[in-house]
């Protein structure tokens, strides 16, 4: 009532210069607690962000897995985390056998029933072969042992998680405490589709012609026993002899030419990998790692940032390698001597 047009924008207008300075002050006060409440959230966030990163590396680094079965992903990462350059050992440092080096023959590991029963006999065999070439064994030089029992004998222990793994079989100074710690030279046997395959079907063979040769016994058993003036030593002696095993035939390496390729796949790189790896974190000397099914070998080593591959070598070219490997002086210490300062 009695209000004009101009008197409701005074009065606006003076409502708006008294209120203007108080609502500015509410709206920056407000504008701070946002902000400080924002920056605890943060504060929050990246704290707990901390704990989850901590807590999965602790996870991560809690976790074991088997070199046997580690999978291509992790054993790239672990060696890309190393930062090794793979090279092909035929281009740095190509096997060039000597004039008149003589021929070595494959190992048969279809003889046996797997790599594990196969060990005892290939050591016996790279051990001849290996003392062929100078390598001096027993007391002063090196041994060879088999070391399936020895579970767990390789570890290695990255931010994905701890690898554990075993051998086959190890070189190490003769009188050493430690397999682990002493080992000079890793191995690693392999026994393929192809060597069970050609067992099984030996193993049937073998069978039969025992059973043949049993049977055939016990017929003449009976004939004799049917002799009413047999000696009684005599029957006893026949009777036993029904009862004596037949051995076993020696089992000869095949023709190379018949031998399935043994490639280097994918998932036995990944597994040899982890393995040498282990072997070396374990090891106070750097060990080579020997793969094998008797009839190729491939070798690795580690030299400084550079991991070393011979593949589809000879077991000529092997035997060579390995020996001139196992000849270095410091290979038969029981003891390494200190390293030399930086």
């Amino acid at each position: 009532v009695g209000l004009t047009p101009g008197k409701v924008d005074e009065l606006l207008a003076n409502f708006s210069e008294a209120n203007t300075s108080a609502g500015t002050d509410v709206i920056l006060t407000a504008a701070d607690k946002i902000g400080s409440g924002l920056n605890a959230v943060a504060a929050a966030a990246d704290h707990i962000a901390a704990q989850l990163a901590a807590a999965t590396v602790s996870a991560r680094v809690s976790k074991t897995f088997a070199m046997s079965s580690v999978g291509s992903t992790k054993a790239n990462q672990v060696i890309s985390s190393m930062d090794f350059t793979i090279v092909d050992g035929e281009e740095v440092e190509p096997i060039q056998l000597p004039e008149g080096f003589p021929e070595v023959a494959a190992f048969a590991m279809h003889a046996y029933s797997d790599e594990k029963q196969a060990t005892p006999g290939f050591i016996t065999y790279l051990k001849k072969c290996l003392a062929d070439q100078g390598v001096k064994f027993g007391i002063g030089g090196l041994k060879l042992v088999d070391v399936h029992n020895n579970k767990d004998m390789l570890q290695l222990q990255t931010e994905l998680g701890t690898f554990k793994g075993f051998l086959d079989a190890v070189v190490v100074p003769h009188g050493v405490l430690s397999y682990s710690t002493g080992m000079r030279m890793a191995l690693e046997l392999k026994y393929t589709e192809q060597d069970k395959q050609i067992y099984n079907a030996g193993h049937f063979e073998r069978n039969k012609r025992k059973a043949d040769d049993l049977q055939e016994q016990e017929n003449e058993d009976d004939e004799q026993l049917e002799d009413d003036t047999m000696e009684d030593d005599d029957v006893a002696a026949a009777a036993n002899a029904t009862t004596t095993p037949t051995s076993t035939p020696v089992v000869e390496p095949m023709a190379s030419k018949d031998r399935a390729k043994f490639e280097l796949t994918s998932r036995l790189w990944c597994q040899s990998v982890m393995e040498l790896l282990g072997a070396y974190s374990v090891a106070h000397y750097p060990p080579d790692l020997v793969i094998t099914e008797g009839y190729k070998y491939h070798v690795m080593r580690l030299r400084g940032k550079r991991l070393i591959c011979w593949k589809n070598l000879t077991p000529g070219q092997a035997i060579f390698h390995m020996a001139n490997s196992l000849k270095q002086p410091e290979c038969s210490l029981v003891e390494l001597p200190p390293p030399p300062p930086d």
